[in-house]
């Protein structure tokens, strides 16, 4: 049985199922939570009112039509979150197919997680909600699949740039 001298196409085809088997989950989460945000997230949560050292009663005496404002903020919200999800799904299924990720891909997974679960993680620990230990799982998820695409990439540009400063050794045949 002849051996392969080179294991990295095997390890780069892991990385990619590994890949995206965590943007996956990342998908999926952004899909629930948009989900939970449009049909069972409350106008004010017990911590909101905490927050800003009132009651319900004092929020409904003072702007009657509050909640169900938030209602609609919170559903549109929502829809954005599950749309993004559904967005981050459907670039794993790709990866676990085998396909290899564009760099505009990695750049709009390093923008859209920033601009999604960073954010949120952040903001949560900032304001100490309740939830903010709970909420930061997803932006590990975003982080690793980062990583382990982003080490695939540079690992190639690496290669590229060997060729650069040797051209007259040639690209190695994957």
């Amino acid at each position: 049985m002849k051996r392969r001298s080179d294991p990295a196409p095997h390890r780069s085809w892991l990385d990619r199922r590994l890949a995206a088997g965590l943007l996956g989950a990342w998908g999926s989460y952004q899909v629930v939570a948009g989900l939970y945000f449009i049909f069972s997230r409350p106008s004010f949560l017990p911590e909101d009112l905490r927050a800003s050292a009132t009651t319900l009663e004092a929020v409904r005496g003072a702007a009657p039509g509050i909640e169900g404002w938030l209602q609609l903020v919170f559903a549109v919200m929502g829809g954005q979150m599950a749309a993004g999800g559904v967005l981050v799904m459907s670039g794993a299924f790709g990866l676990a197919q085998g396909r290899r990720p564009k760099r505009v891909e990695l750049c709009a997974y390093i923008a859209a997680g920033f601009l999604s679960v960073v954010l949120m993680s952040g903001v949560n620990f900032a304001l100490v909600s309740d939830f903010r230990w709970f909420l930061v799982a997803p932006a590990f998820l975003w982080l690793s699949a980062i990583i382990i695409l982003g080490r695939g990439a540079l690992g190639n540009a690496s290669r590229v740039a060997s060729v650069l400063v040797r051209p007259n050794q040639g690209m190695p045949h994957e």
